[in-house]
C-alpha cells in the first residue's frame, strides 16, 4: 500500500484465493488512504528489507504500465466499468 507521497503505508500478507470458497473473494482493508498497490510473492518485501515508512519511486512503473501483463479483470472475465462523465 503506497500513499500519494510514494510512502509505503503498510504491507498485507494475503492468502491464496480459493474461488470455490464461500468467502471468495476476500477483501483486505487498506491501512489508510492509498494511491497504489503493488503485489508480490509472499514474503518478498520483508525478504528484501522493505517496510512501512520506506519511500518508493513509482513514476517509471506508472509511466510504462504493466507492459504485456494481462489485467486481472480480463483474467477473471470481468468488464471494467467506464468512467462516468462529470
Amino acid at each position: 500500500w503506497i500513499d500519494a507521497n510514494d510512502v509505503i503505508i503498510g504491507l498485507t500478507d494475503m492468502i491464496a484465493a480459493d474461488r470455490l470458497s464461500p468467502d471468495y473473494p476476500i477483501s483486505y482493508p487498506a491501512p489508510g488512504p492509498f494511491r497504489y498497490v503493488i503485489e508480490a510473492n509472499a514474503g518478498w518485501f520483508t525478504d528484501n528489507g522493505i517496510s512501512p515508512g520506506d519511500t518508493v519511486d513509482v513514476a517509471d512503473a506508472v509511466a510504462h504500465g504493466s507492459q504485456g501483463a494481462i489485467p486481472i479483470c480480463e483474467t477473471l472475465g470481468y468488464q471494467e466499468k467506464p468512467a462516468s462523465a462529470p
